[in-house]
């Protein structure tokens, strides 16, 4: 049972009269927490030490007190003789709590720095949560942070503390053992982790165990006992966004930048021409998370499978040129090579560095490199082809977005000629460049290519033309004076050649050219070079003490092939700066086109040395100009049906989109009326033959349509009375 203590105390002022004859007593009253009095005793002695006892009351020791309960007890009496006034006993809780213990987290005011104590507690991600333990007296009153007793106790987290609601997991969400030994009144403190993952809110609690170490100094200590801390996710995941270029088949090499352009025939929607290049840049935005590495690759799956260039497929794959698959690059390519080019982020797939946040954009490149084939022939008309592009942190789902590219085509372009025939022809300059080897003498082909010669000389003249000559000839090595001369010299000249040696290509044609002289005559310039074999030796361009050295017969000299791209060069610039036609003639079948296509796109080959001279009659031009049209970058049509052309010609005379496309083509008379010609065109398209009855009397021809697009009129008979035609042409 409990011993009652209450010091009795006179307030200052108070008189306390105190003698040893005088024994001072106390009257002691004791009610419960109704207010019932459940014991009373009077003259209670006081002892020395100003304390009384009341364990040897048997009516004390019959009382029974309960836990939890408050008791009350008042106490009057005197000290001695005389007592200025009663004193009041103190309220006491008998048997009640010494120390409640409680955990809370700490809250403070960012503005005053005033703290308070709560249950509950959201933490951002990253941030850390102060706590402590503080002890209230038996009455349940706070004691202030100096008053706090001390000691230590243990605090389980997580899951230990609350199994059914935590869900938030030490060390990846919160960096805490499973218990904590603290003091109490010391705070003390728990950080949570930022992670990247995009996640619910995560809580973990903290609780009290019932380990006080200064538990044993006190009857009954309480322990009030959980703290709820809940972490607030600050991630969101990644978002990628969308955008769109448009690149035009008008930059790629022979594009014609003319803005858009309509067939007549084209009853389509039409649209704008926006872009001259073929290649475009652009801009995605990018929101991350956080500082890990961020990247963005191209979704190889997404972009188109029907593509096509020249008619030929376009497939996918990411650029490999470092011997890894790089996914920031795609390439589309057909079996003649790269076609179509997706660059991100100029090639690289990481958007940054670990620790260093990625900008809040990224660029991309799209350039095409060949024409891609678009669905409409007769007009300039666009298509879109769109991929996706994948953006990830690392840890949260990825985003994609969409790039949209459009393609604008390009297409042929042509303009009008307006050509005037001079009946009264003028001066024609021919320039031979005559094979003279040891195999021209086989089957009389150096004799029949005199006789052809003058033959076409003479055609020119009975023309009205006058017409100058000169003659280069190569064997083994080529040789010419450039010297003009006229029909009579050109016989005389022709008489005293015979066959020689081996052949080289390479000196004819560089002493063609440093022979030539410009003639004064200020006529057309048409250039043949004659041929019945392939090359069998050339200048030894390996040998630089003799400039003028030859390889061995059949042998090379290692470098390009049996015509060095060096001459070629040079005959091309000659012929361009000079402003003179050529013609390769093969005479026989030993002749490969491969090296007359070298000289000339403007190939003849007569398969019987015999048809000679019928064949370069053929090419007797009236008139001759340029034509002005272009394929655009797409090229020529081939026919084939392999591009995307429609199985047209290049080139054809006439109006192609007409059923009876010849009948465009008008003939009058200096009267105004029409003229009755039959008009015919070859099956390649370049040549139209126009006839009065069986008498020709116009022949209109087409060449190098594909790189100097020109045009000849031979043949026309002056008789004919036509004064003015009008062809159309179509180029596909």
């Amino acid at each position: 049972e409990p011993k009652v203590n209450v010091d009795l105390e006179v307030d200052p002022g108070k008189e306390v009269l105190v003698g040893t004859a005088n024994t001072p007593t106390v009257d002691v009253e004791i009610t419960d927490g109704t207010g019932t009095v459940i014991y009373s005793k009077t003259n209670v002695p006081v002892d020395g030490n100003g304390e009384w006892d009341l364990t040897n009351d048997p009516d004390f020791q019959a009382l029974t007190f309960n836990d939890d309960e408050t008791y009350t007890a008042k106490v009057t009496g005197t000290l001695g003789v005389k007592i200025a006034e009663d004193i009041d006993a103190d309220v006491y809780n008998e048997l009640d709590t010494a120390y409640t213990l409680e955990i809370f987290a700490v809250v403070v005011d960012p503005l005053t720095g005033v703290k308070t104590y709560v249950k509950e507690i959201d933490l951002d991600e990253g941030e850390t949560g102060t706590y402590v333990v503080l002890a209230s007296d038996g009455k349940g009153n706070p004691l202030p942070m100096a008053e706090q007793p001390g000691g230590t106790i243990s605090v389980n987290t997580g899951i230990d503390a609350d199994p059914l609601t935590d869900n938030a997991t030490r060390v990846d969400d919160y960096t805490s053992s499973s218990t904590i030994t603290t003091t109490v009144g010391l705070e003390f403190k728990i950080k949570t982790v930022d992670d990247t993952s995009v996640e619910n809110d995560e809580l973990f609690t903290l609780e009290l165990e019932e380990d006080w170490s200064r538990a044993s100094e006190f009857e009954k200590i309480g322990y009030v006992g959980t703290v709820k801390s809940t972490i607030i996710d600050n991630d969101d995941n990644v978002k990628v966004g969308d955008d769109k270029v448009t690149v035009s088949d008008e930059g790629l090499v022979n594009g014609i930048k003319d803005g858009y352009m309509e067939a007549p025939t084209y009853t389509g929607a039409d649209y704008t021409d926006t872009v001259d290049s073929n290649t475009d840049t652009g801009s995605i935005t990018i929101t991350a998370n956080g500082t890990s590495v961020h990247t963005l690759e191209i979704d190889l799956s997404t972009l188109p499978t029907d593509l096509s260039s020249g008619g030929k497929a376009i497939t996918w794959a990411f650029d490999n040129s470092t011997g890894t698959e790089n996914k920031a690059i795609a390439i589309g390519s057909t079996a003649d090579g790269e076609a179509v080019r997706v660059e991100l982020n100029s090639g690289n797939t990481a958007l940054n560095t670990n620790g260093t946040a990625p900008a809040s954009t990224a660029s991309y490149e799209v350039s095409i490199s060949k024409p891609l084939d678009h669905p409409v022939n007769s007009t300039e008309d666009t298509f879109d082809f769109e991929f996706d592009v994948t953006l990830s942190d690392g840890v949260n789902t990825p985003d994609n977005g969409t790039i949209t590219v459009t393609v604008e085509d390009d297409m042929p372009s042509a303009k009008d000629t307006t050509v005037t025939v001079d009946l009264n022809p003028a001066p024609v300059n021919l320039i031979f460049t005559l094979d003279v080897s040891g195999s021209m003498g086989t089957y009389n082909e150096l004799e029949l290519a005199k006789e052809a010669i003058e033959n076409l000389v003479k055609t020119y003249e009975d023309q009205g033309s006058s017409v100058l000559v000169q003659i280069n000839t190569f064997d083994t090595t080529a040789t010419g004076n450039g010297q003009w001369m006229n029909a009579s010299e050109l016989n005389t000249f022709l008489k005293g050649l015979t066959p020689l040696d081996w052949t080289n290509y390479e000196d004819a044609l560089q002493v063609t050219e440093s022979n030539f002289v410009a003639p004064s005559n200020n006529g057309e310039t048409y250039a043949y070079f004659l041929s019945d074999g392939n090359p069998t030796v050339e200048m030894n361009d390996k040998t630089t003490s003799d400039l003028n050295d030859v390889t061995e017969g059949n042998e090379q000299d290692g470098i390009d092939g049996w015509i060095d791209n060096s001459y070629l060069t040079n005959w091309n610039a000659f012929l361009a700066s000079n402003n003179i036609d050529a013609i390769a003639v093969g005479i026989g079948t030993n002749v490969s086109d491969t090296y007359l296509k070298m000289v000339s796109s403007n190939i003849v080959n007569v398969d019987d040395p015999k048809d000679l001279s019928a064949k370069l009659l053929g090419t007797v031009v009236t008139k001759s100009g340029s034509l002005d049209f272009a394929f655009g970058a797409d090229g020529a049509a081939d026919g084939t049906g392999v591009k995307a052309d429609g199985d047209k010609l290049a080139f054809t005379w006439g109006d192609a989109d007409s059923a009876n496309n010849l009948d465009e083509i008008v003939a009058i008379d200096k009267d105004g009326n029409p003229v009755a010609v039959v008009w015919t065109v070859s099956a390649d398209g370049t040549a139209l033959l126009g006839k009065v009855g069986i008498d020709t009397v116009i022949k209109v021809e087409a060449k190098d349509i594909s790189t100097n697009p020109k045009y000849s009129i031979s043949e026309f008979d002056k008789t004919s009375g036509i004064v003015d035609i009008k062809i159309p042409y179509t180029v596909t």
